[in-house]
């Protein structure tokens, strides 16, 4: 038994150094900081139809750009507690969310109100 349990904490440790994410974790706020400061990521319906591509300055800005029509949007996004939060200039009422890690290295869920929103994709 103590041999199995070993090899279990053993596995975690590899999949952990290789870059597989921890399912199911939600990132707290210095993780979301990290996540989104400078980086651009493709943004996923449920469905898995690819929305946009989502640009988050390390300034606080955001530009969208919407793959139906090519249209960007600009906004600004914060981190609040262990959520992040949006506003665009065509919506201006802040918007908080959450980001769940998944099984799949580079992919990552959106969660309105707990429930599945979308997938950033680096």
């Amino acid at each position: 038994m103590r041999i199995g349990i070993l090899a279990v904490a053993f596995c975690a440790g590899l999949l952990s150094a290789s870059g597989v994410n921890a399912a199911g974790k939600i990132l707290n706020n210095s993780e979301l900081a990290a996540f989104f400061s400078g980086k651009t990521y493709k943004y996923y319906n449920p469905g898995g139809k690819k929305l946009a591509t989502i640009t988050y300055k390390a300034n606080g800005s955001i530009a969208s750009k919407l793959d139906k029509d090519g249209k960007v949007y600009a906004g600004k996004w914060t981190v609040n507690g262990n959520k992040y939060c949006t506003s665009y200039d065509y919506r201006p009422k802040t918007a908080c969310f959450q980001v769940r890690t998944t099984a799949t290295v580079g992919k990552f869920e959106d969660l309105a109100n707990g429930k599945l929103d979308g997938f950033f994709v680096q």
